[in-house]
């Protein structure tokens, strides 16, 4: 589910993050062109922060770790084994 502020960014289609003006955050010119500027925006835990979905850092780190192994196994088209093997106890 997106938050109201992506949806307007998706349907503007803008290139980087809509609170970009706003963040109280100091950012340097490498993490504005490497977040800010970009459409890994949406991991900053700035933005999460600003929008309310700043949420436990392992929580965050295991969706951001699920979503990406969605992504590489869509590719491939093994996603259930490639989720049971993320998660499987060792």
């Amino acid at each position: 589910m997106e938050t109201l502020s992506e949806a307007m960014h998706r349907a503007l289609k803008r290139g980087s993050c809509p609170n970009v003006c706003a963040c109280d955050a100091s950012i340097t010119r490498d993490f504005f062109s490497r977040i800010c500027h970009s459409e890994a925006y949406i991991n900053c835990h700035h933005f999460a922060r600003q929008v309310g979905e700043l949420i436990t850092p392992m929580s965050w780190l295991q969706r951001l770790a699920v979503e990406e192994c969605q992504q590489t196994s869509q590719s491939t088209g093994d996603t259930g084994q490639t989720l049971r093997n993320l998660f499987r106890k060792r």
